[in-house]
């Protein structure tokens, strides 16, 4: 009777968790855009996997949450007010799940003075929020945090670049 019972959870959680709350594919491709862009700004380059989607707050190990991982400083924790007048990016990560396809979306802005980045994880009522929470339920949606510094090394760059923002250097 409990092996009957545990095949049918089983099948009910197949048929019910969209699948890819079950995929947990490589990370393939980041794009971002942004009225200050000349053009879209894509990015496939191997270091991209080292920004997986299924690290961080929401994701756990051996039923321990993670602490690290993604492009936010989880230990800095929520902010309680973003700087204003930054430039606002939509940053889409993309998976090879065997095809390639849009698996998560934040909102990013960044500042080339004290190159700092800050990351919105989208709210209930933002374009990709359903799409975000399927892939993982960080219960932290909603909210601005500091982007890591791996991140903020990795695509402040390529903002400025692309801005054409001058990245003015600290003593």
């Amino acid at each position: 009777m409990k092996v009957t019972f545990a095949v049918l959870v089983t099948l009910m959680t197949m048929l019910t968790v969209p699948a890819p709350m079950f995929a947990k594919g490589e990370i393939v491709k980041v794009t971002i855009t942004g009225t200050g862009l000349a053009a879209p700004i894509e990015i496939t380059d191997r270091k991209v996997r080292d920004f997986s989607v299924w690290s961080g707050a929401g994701a756990s190990v051996n039923g321990n949450e993670e602490t690290e991982g993604f492009i936010i400083d989880w230990s800095q924790g929520v902010v309680a007010e973003c700087p204003i007048g930054l430039q606002h990016y939509e940053v889409a990560f993309y998976a090879a799940l065997p095809d390639t396809r849009l698996v998560y979306v934040v909102a990013y802005e960044y500042s080339p003075s004290t190159e700092q980045g800050y990351i919105y994880l989208l709210g209930k009522a933002d374009q990709w929020y359903h799409l975000n929470t399927r892939t993982i339920l960080r219960r932290r949606e909603g909210n601005w945090f500091r982007a890591t510094s791996a991140w903020d090394n990795f695509v402040g760059p390529l903002v400025e670049r692309t801005t054409g923002q001058i990245r003015v250097e600290r003593d």
